[in-house]
């Protein structure tokens, strides 16, 4: 019985002690992010920190949350103005997402409504797109996941024009697989076809001289092979993510900066699942990776499905909880700290506890104290 208190008592005693060292270690380090201040100056702190990097994680631990999105298009126009990165891919859809880069006059708004994710279909984001055309950034995406979307019709059409069996082909391949969105049991039967058709569509394009977009595609084509035939595999989505960022970095982008726009689950250099996203980035990467999640606190989100909830409260010695305490609106912080090589428990999506260890996760944090549900317009 001693001997048990003894053990609880330094148990108690060591918590305590790293807290306290957490805290003064946030005190010491943290900065403020002024997203007031002009010319970017509030983000000048960064240069020297991303001055070597060539690919920027941007996380999320909600997809619904409006800050979030306001932080990351402040971020993304500093990365492009002062420190030269031109590309921006979505945790979206390859295809869908691609057709934003083909001049066509359609309204952002439009654009964005078809290509990304439906809960990125939001004002700022709008404002992100007319950015990206003035300013010429490179759009696209990453994820083998189907979305329901007119663009891919669009671009196979495009794209192989003077290709009309190919095109007829990806074409009612396109149109199957959404046949199947709502019909699960339809589509498990089925999965095992498409993953042959991409198979088939892939050896004909390699005898074909293949233009950038057209190899775009054929990625995609060949990233989806697997994914359809292992779909079940709970990480096989986050491996043709992967895939598909470590193939436009080092061919169809092979000498541009690039910024990845994610949930802070997929950029995690180091998750609990070995086939992750962030964790075969990193190791591909390695020194050239930067990530950087985002949390919240006080305020509300929204889920996926667009519905808006409170944000619940994290904690006594949470990471949100400790960082709030520097009193900064957006506090920003590297991990590098001997005091975030440890398990600290946070929130996902504002709503279920978890637990990482910040300086294995991603090299910096940024905390937003006060967040708003985003609204859907589109």
């Amino acid at each position: 019985m001693r001997q048990t208190l003894i053990l609880i008592t330094l148990a108690i005693t060591l918590t305590t002690s790293a807290q306290e060292n957490l805290a003064s270690t946030i005190q010491q380090h943290a900065k403020e992010i002024n997203t007031t201040a002009p010319d970017f100056k509030g983000f000048s702190f960064l240069d020297t920190m991303l001055q070597n990097k060539r690919i920027v994680l941007l996380g999320e631990s909600s997809h619904g949350t409006e800050e979030y999105s306001q932080t990351k298009l402040q971020i993304i126009q500093y990365l492009h103005e002062k420190l030269g990165f031109k590309v921006l891919l979505f945790e979206s859809p390859m295809t869908s997402t691609t057709y934003a880069n083909i001049p066509t006059g359609t309204e952002s708004k439009e654009l964005l409504r078809n290509s990304l994710q439906s809960f990125w279909n939001t004002t700022t984001v709008a404002r992100l797109f007319d950015y990206s055309k003035k300013n010429n950034i490179q759009l696209g995406g990453f994820d083998p996941q189907y979305v329901r979307s007119p663009y891919p019709a669009l671009l196979y059409t495009h794209a192989f024009s003077n290709h009309p069996a190919i095109k007829n082909t990806l074409l009612q391949l396109d149109s199957r697989i959404a046949e199947t969105l709502t019909q699960p049991r339809l589509f498990l039967s089925l999965k095992d076809s498409f993953s042959t058709a991409f198979a088939t569509l892939n050896n004909q394009l390699a005898t074909l001289q293949l233009s950038p977009l057209q190899q775009w595609i054929k990625q995609m084509m060949t990233t989806n092979i697997s994914y359809y035939a292992r779909i079940e595999e709970g990480d096989q989505r986050d491996s043709c993510m992967a895939k598909n960022i470590i193939w436009l970095a080092e061919h169809l982008y092979a000498n541009e900066k690039i910024i990845i726009w994610a949930h802070n689950t997929h950029i995690d250099k180091k998750p609990n699942h070995r086939k992750m996203m962030g964790k075969l980035l990193a190791a591909h990467f390695k020194d050239q990776l930067y990530a950087v999640g985002l949390y919240m606190i006080n305020g509300t989100t929204a889920l996926n499905n667009g519905k808006p909830i409170t944000v619940k409260e994290p904690g006594k010695g949470s990471l949100e909880t400790v960082l709030a305490a520097r009193g900064f609106k957006s506090t920003f912080i590297e991990t590098k700290h001997l005091a975030f090589d440890r398990r600290i428990p946070t929130l996902h999506a504002g709503k279920d506890k978890q637990v990482l260890n910040p300086q294995k996760s991603f090299d910096a944090i940024i905390l937003i104290n006060g967040v708003h549900a985003a609204i859907f317009p589109y």
